[in-house]
């Protein structure tokens, strides 16, 4: 069947039919078969096949501690596997979501990982806990790194008021970064005898910070939330709207605004 032309060998003893294009899920599944049995996709090859990521250059795969494997363009990573850490992707083991958000840790830096890890807590497919309790599992892992990383990465998703999108989280990491202190999460102010609520703030200077107010109201809403803020300033609250644009890095105009307010309301 090679000879005439309908199969081509790929690896020892494994053939794929000629008709069927190469791609990554396929040189997964090669690497898989060709590996011990416990092996698992992880690491760039599991974050692709979970549809969070482009398919890496090489597959990645997990094996035992004790194993030792070389597979021509495939990643061998070793390092204890719980079976609660194992899932199916089709025809494909692969580590589970929360497994394979410890191991992106340990190869990616805190935006990396915040940008993966954000909008699957938001969504409710991540859970911190679970993702701690993952970390524990492998912790004394050899070689396991970015666990240290990955904890950070959750500070904000782990307090009593969690943030409402990955953009507030965002948010929430800069101002740590930046050794900003005392503010609270959803602050709650009474004005004329109703509840309203401020995405960050600093109630003892009556400083305030909402994240992109307008954006997921959409324009039936912009007259309640203008109606809102104007409420809240004439309680004597000083607030200021902050999208994304106002994050990236070289953006200073929000931080030069913050700290002259924090300063002049200076308990």
């Amino acid at each position: 069947m090679v000879r005439d032309g309908l199969l081509r060998r790929r690896r020892r003893g494994l053939y794929v039919a000629t008709t069927v294009p190469s791609d990554h899920r396929q040189d997964a599944m090669l690497a898989v078969l060709a590996a011990p049995p416990d092996a698992v996709t992880s690491h760039e090859t599991a974050l692709f096949l979970h549809g969070l990521g482009p398919a890496p250059s090489q597959v990645h795969l997990t094996v035992h501690p004790d194993v030792r494997l070389r597979l021509d363009n495939v990643v061998a990573h070793r390092s204890p596997l719980p079976p609660t850490h194992r899932a199916m992707v089709g025809r494909l083991p692969v580590t589970t979501l929360h497994r394979t958000l410890v191991d992106l840790a340990s190869v990616t830096d805190l935006d990396g990982l915040a940008a993966v890890l954000d909008p699957l807590v938001t969504d409710g497919r991540v859970h911190p806990a679970r993702l701690l309790s993952t970390i524990d599992d492998i912790v004394l892992a050899p070689g396991r790194h970015g666990t240290a990383l990955l904890r950070a990465a959750l500070q904000v998703w782990t307090g009593q008021i969690r943030p409402g999108s990955p953009a507030e989280a965002r948010l929430l990491r800069l101002l740590r970064e930046r050794g900003y202190a005392g503010y609270q999460t959803q602050v709650q102010v009474e004005v004329d005898g109703r509840m309203r609520f401020i995405d960050v703030g600093w109630p003892e200077r009556l400083v305030g910070l909402e994240y992109a107010g307008r954006l997921p109201h959409g324009p039936r809403r912009w007259p309640s939330d203008e109606g809102r803020a104007d409420e809240l300033e004439r309680a004597g609250w000083s607030l200021r709207e902050v999208d994304a644009s106002a994050l990236l890095p070289g953006q200073t105009a929000l931080w030069d605004w913050l700290d002259r307010r924090l300063r002049s309301r200076a308990a």
